[in-house]
């Protein structure tokens, strides 16, 4: 008779969370194709030099060379911008290893205010110009001022979680379309080299983030130990004895309670009146009451009650946490640039491209759930769109613009 053994694996991931995942980065991709769209009349090309991105170029890219020059400019462009966000991320480090959390806290509060007020500003000038609707300055300044106070509360201080998801995909958007602007192959170069860091940072000994993991897990594991440590010598300090007198045939005898005995102390009756035994009840209930955390203490004013109570040695960050998973808002950005790069050839590749994404998060989040390590998360929904948006550009989006273009006299 064969016995079927049940999985040792506990799954940590329930639906709902899985869902809540799914929604932020859908809402991230979405977004990020309707304002690729809006504003494709208006922003400048990104091949050309208006683009306001040809500072991230030590080469310009040029579409009409040969392919192989083409693609090592591109190679050349993606290795100087990805040394850059390496070179901010290990300077971001080295600050959270010396515990310059006020320098860190200051950096992240001026670059989330540079985001919503002046890349706001610009992409809120931009849809203006592309839907022709007049605004004022003082208006203007009215609305990106709460956009921007509003958002990095939300972040960063006291937002409700829905709020501060909302904020973190807003953001996501707006530094993806400005990536948008990088010439197509650099993008695509620059998209292929990160995830090949990614995961040499989180999976390699020597990675910049799995040395941070395993710092950050050796300091939990000391807080929790000392804790048990502290909660076990509390819960075993060494009880006065109370004594049981006995009357009656051995009257000489008293009983602790301990279960020994003493013969040479004897009492005819207790020596602790009624009173005294239900005043040292009470404080024993006051004291058992003032050891558990009130309620108020267990969560800080500032917080909501669905969050965890905040760590008061741990650094707000940009992060898309939800009950057991944690995604960067870097993943979102570099979604959303894949979808928004995939619009330059029609909306097929763009869907199908959305679809492999979608797939590679589903994957991501499975292997995480079964192995319980922390991974990258950009690697596989980047190499699933990619591969997907080659493959509908190369097999089906001639069919269907030949299609539309003779049936419906649609040009893309």
């Amino acid at each position: 008779m064969t016995k079927v053994m049940k999985s040792d694996i506990r799954c940590r991931t329930s639906s709902g969370e899985v869902i809540e995942i799914l929604l932020g980065i859908w809402s991230a991709m979405i977004l990020i194709i309707w304002l690729v769209v809006a504003l494709d009349d208006v922003a400048p090309d990104p091949e050309s030099s208006e683009s306001g991105v040809t500072v991230l170029l030590v080469v310009e890219e040029n579409s009409t060379a040969a392919t192989t020059e083409r693609a090592t400019n591109a190679a050349v462009n993606a290795v100087a911008i990805v040394s850059g966000f390496v070179g901010i991320t290990l300077l971001l480090l080295i600050l959270y290893k010396y515990q310059c959390k006020k320098i860190l806290l200051s950096w992240l509060l001026l670059a989330s205010i540079l985001v919503f007020a002046f890349l706001g500003w610009i992409i809120f000038d931009l849809l203006c110009a592309s839907y022709q609707l007049p605004y004022d300055i003082i208006t203007c300044c009215v609305i990106l001022w709460n956009f921007a106070i509003v958002g990095v509360l939300s972040i960063f201080l006291c937002g409700h979680p829905f709020i501060k998801h909302g904020y973190l995909v807003i953001t996501a958007v707006i530094v993806a379309w400005f990536l948008t602007r990088l010439p197509q192959w650099t993008t695509w170069m620059f998209l292929a080299i990160l995830s090949v860091y990614d995961i040499y940072s989180v999976c390699s000994s020597s990675g910049f983030i799995n040395n941070f993991f395993k710092t950050n897990g050796s300091k939990e594991e000391d807080e929790k130990t000392e804790e048990e440590m502290k909660q076990t010598d509390g819960s075993h300090k060494p009880r006065e004895p109370t004594h049981l007198y006995i009357h009656g045939e051995h009257d000489s005898e008293r009983v602790s309670s301990e279960g020994e005995f003493d013969e040479y102390s004897y009492h005819y009756g207790s020596d602790i009146s009624d009173e005294e035994e239900e005043q040292g009840e009470v404080e024993e209930e006051e004291s058992h009451e003032q050891s558990q955390p009130a309620p108020s203490q267990k969560r800080s004013d500032f917080y909501f009650s669905d969050q965890d109570p905040p760590d008061p040695d741990s650094l707000p960050g940009l992060i898309y946490d939800t009950k057991n998973h944690q995604l960067g808002l870097g993943d979102f950005v570099f979604y959303s640039l894949l979808i928004g790069r995939s619009l330059d050839y029609g909306f097929t590749p763009c869907i199908a491209a959305f679809q492999g994404v979608t797939v590679g998060v589903l994957i991501t989040l499975t292997v995480v759930t079964v192995f319980d390590k922390p991974i990258p998360a950009l690697p596989l929904p980047v190499l699933f769109g990619g591969a997907s948006y080659a493959i509908s550009l190369l097999a089906t989006n001639e069919f269907v613009i030949h299609t539309l273009a003779t049936h419906w006299n649609y040009l893309p």
